[in-house]
């Protein structure tokens, strides 16, 4: 969850103490110092494989065990806009921005609320309330996004 230099993400994969593979486009902008920190615990996809083809993310999970989708949560390394983001979150109190977030929240706790009585009393959740908590956290994460921009 955060913007580091190269040589510090590094030094923290190092801990995992296995091997790591590393693609895309600036892996081999930042070999050295990988290199540097994790030996022969960083492997770089070739060159060919720093775009991240369907085709190519296969392969590379040919001889992976499956995983049951889910539990699957995706590891991201690009971390900016969310470091951004999250910056942005931090510094939200109780002034507007935070009310306005604050305020958010409550209302989608209160559609889940609602969506775990309708579900325990019909015994199935409507596609209404389903869609209601989707589109209110949508709107919530849009205002977050412009406060990051200050656009709020």
């Amino acid at each position: 969850d955060c913007n580091i230099l190269s040589s510090e993400w590094a030094k923290r994969l190092k801990g995992l103490d296995r091997p790591i593979l590393f693609v895309g486009q600036d892996a081999d902008i930042h070999r050295e110092a990988i290199t540097d920190s994790l030996g022969e615990l960083a492997v770089f996809a070739p060159i060919q494989s720093f775009n991240s083809r369907p085709s190519e993310l296969a392969f590379l999970g040919l001889d992976k065990t499956e995983e049951d989708i889910h539990k699957f949560v995706p590891n991201y390394i690009r971390m900016a806009p969310f470091q951004k983001l999250n910056n942005c979150l931090l510094r939200t109190g109780y002034d507007e921005a935070g009310m306005c977030v604050d305020e958010g929240l409550k209302r989608i706790s209160s559609l889940i609320a609602n969506q775990e009585a309708e579900l325990q009393q019909k015994g199935k959740k409507s596609n209404t309330s389903e869609a209601e908590i989707k589109l209110e956290l949508v709107q919530l994460l849009v205002k977050i996004y412009k406060m990051s921009h200050k656009e709020l």
